[in-house]
C-alpha cells in the first residue's frame, strides 16, 4: 500500500532533481529516499524514473503520478490551513439556540459583531422556547443555548448571563395573590 512518506520522497526527488538533494530536503539519508522510491515503484508497478548513471529522468508515468501527488499535497496543505482556521475560530460552524426575547432582539447584534471579526464562521441561530433550547443542548444538537430555564443535566453547564426585574400586570381590583 502506498504511504504518504513514499509520496513525499517521490515529490522531493522530482522537485530537487536528485536523490541526494531530496534526502537533504527531507532530513533523511540518501539510501532511505532510494528505498522509499523503490517501494513506491514496487507498490504502483510503475517505473517512475529513467536511470542514466547517477541522473534520474522522470518517465511519462512518473509525470502522471507527480501530477496526482501534487493534488495530494495540496489537499494536505488545505487541511492544515483549515485546522489552523478552526483552531483560531476563523473558520467553523456554530449553532446557537435561543429563547425569542434574546434570539430576536439582542443576539443578532452580538452575532453581527462576532461575524465581522470571524467572517468565515458559519453561524446558525435557532429561536424557540426555553424548554426546547434546553432539550437541544442536552441532545447536543446545538453548541450554545440561551434560555430562562437552567438545566440540572450533568452534561450541561449553566452560566448566569443576566438578572432582570419583572412586573406582573393584572386588571384593576385583582391582586397578585389572586393570579398565583
Amino acid at each position: 500500500m502506498i504511504n504518504i512518506r513514499q509520496l513525499e520522497a517521490f515529490r522531493a526527488v522530482v522537485v530537487s532533481g536528485s536523490v541526494t538533494q531530496a534526502a537533504a530536503r527531507l532530513n533523511v539519508s540518501q539510501p532511505a529516499v532510494s528505498n522509499l522510491i523503490s517501494n513506491l515503484e514496487r507498490e504502483t508497478g510503475l517505473t517512475l524514473f529513467q536511470r542514466n548513471g547517477r541522473r534520474l529522468a522522470l518517465t511519462k508515468e512518473g509525470h502522471l503520478l507527480h501530477a496526482e501527488t501534487e493534488k495530494v499535497f495540496y489537499a494536505v496543505s488545505h487541511i492544515t490551513r483549515m485546522a489552523e482556521e478552526i483552531r483560531t475560530l476563523r473558520q467553523g460552524q456554530l449553532t446557537i439556540g435561543s429563547m425569542p426575547s434574546m434570539g430576536l432582539h439582542y443576539l443578532p447584534t452580538v452575532l453581527g459583531a462576532f461575524l465581522e471579526d470571524k467572517p468565515n464562521v458559519n453561524v446558525t441561530l435557532l429561536v424557540r422556547d426555553s424548554a426546547k433550547v434546553v432539550d437541544w443542548v442536552m441532545g447536543q444538537q446545538i453548541d450554545l443555548g440561551v434560555s430562562v430555564i437552567p438545566s440540572d443535566h450533568p452534561a450541561v453547564e449553566n452560566e448566569l448571563l443576566a438578572t432582570a426585574q419583572g412586573v406582573c400586570a393584572v386588571p384593576l381590583g385583582v391582586t397578585s395573590m389572586d393570579v398565583v
